[in-house]
């Protein structure tokens, strides 16, 4: 009897486990780490975050007000294909023959390596545990608590995948989100879209992006300031200001900077 009154006890702690996760997950609230269960906490906060972030209706470029699902729909697809569709031409062969080659020998051989099971470890390690998942509905937190049921499969399904293998289906299935850049959105510019990749593929991309964060120093501008870790996309902006309001302030005299 005490034996099954433990059982019980175990699986009520379990499930109460899950709970607390899954709101945990939903609220987004990373700054309550750890302590003792707080499901009341979490229920509120997801509760509030899910109706702020919920899209009523939409303003077209004509003006047209569009609130059924169906023709949001439509106009948040037709945006974006449009947007990131190429109108680049075809001439790609002839504008690559004038970028000079900054990747050496040595570089494209340390890029080329076998990867190795400690990469593929670093790579999961270094995510978010409760980050979105993908459509799999998976976070990184799971693969890391069960690593050593999953992690030999995980790891040689990435190795495959790296070295030219076929990606299996529903690997690079992406749930599109879009997010509110301001209170109340009203057209598609007030929207940030993320993807929400399934953890497998992030953790094949993240493995790439790793080696290549070693050569980038070596091959990036040094005025490109954007998307470089240590570097922000207004660093030109403020020294452009700066040089400006300098020569306006030395326009005469013995060492006068500008007329």
């Amino acid at each position: 009897m005490i034996a099954r009154e433990q059982i019980l006890h175990y699986k009520l702690e379990k499930l109460e486990d899950q709970r607390d996760l899954y709101w945990r997950q939903r609220a987004k609230a990373h700054r309550l780490h750890h302590g003792d269960r707080n499901t009341n906490f979490f229920h509120p906060y997801a509760s509030e975050r899910r109706r702020r972030s919920r899209i009523h209706n939409l303003v077209k470029e004509d003006g047209e007000v569009v609130t059924d699902t169906a023709g949001i729909h439509e106009l948040v697809t037709n945006y974006y294909k449009s947007l990131f569709q190429s109108h680049a031409g075809d001439r790609y062969n002839e504008l690559l023959e004038q970028v000079p080659s900054k990747v050496t020998p040595d570089m494209n051989l340390s890029l080329n390596m076998e990867y190795s099971d400690h990469e593929i470890n670093q790579a999961l390690d270094s995510m978010g545990d409760l980050k979105a998942p993908g459509a799999d509905g998976m976070p990184a937190l799971f693969y890391k608590q069960f690593l050593e049921t999953v992690g030999d499969d995980v790891i040689r399904e990435v190795k495959s995948l790296l070295a030219g293998g076929e990606m299996l289906q529903g690997w690079n299935d992406t749930v599109v989100v879009l997010i509110p850049k301001v209170a109340c959105p009203e057209r598609m510019k007030d929207l940030r879209p993320i993807s929400s990749c399934n953890v497998v593929y992030k953790i094949a991309a993240k493995v790439i992006a790793n080696r290549l964060k070693v050569i980038l120093p070596d091959i990036i501008s040094p005025n490109q300031s954007a998307f470089v870790p240590g570097r922000m996309i207004t660093d030109n902006v403020v020294l452009a200001y700066e040089l400006t309001r300098h020569m306006q302030n030395k326009k005469s005299g013995a060492k006068g900077l500008a007329l």
